[in-house]
């Protein structure tokens, strides 16, 4: 996927790359990728870089407490199956 901006980002005394893709549209959305470990934004076509990470700051903790809280389903040589590790 192509985005239209690369940002770094610092939280906590870690980087986190934030992939920024402007649309024609109204809101920003802020979301985190467990995967990459990385921030996804699509905001407005006129929305400034320093607007985004401004709120991004604000939305950080909540979006990594919210990854940190989902279940892996995979974990070493166990898995989870309805609620059970085996």
């Amino acid at each position: 996927m192509e985005y239209d901006k690369v940002l770094d980002f610092y939280y906590e005394f870690k980087h986190y790359p934030v992939y920024i893709t402007y649309k024609r549209m109204k809101n920003i959305v802020y979301r985190y990728d467990d995967k990459t470990e990385s921030f996804r934004v699509h905001a407005s076509r006129f929305v400034s870089t320093k607007k985004i990470i401004k709120y991004l700051e604000k939305f950080a903790p909540r979006l990594l407490n919210r990854a940190a809280k989902r279940t892996k389903p995979i974990i070493d040589n166990n898995v989870y199956i309805f609620g059970k590790l085996y």
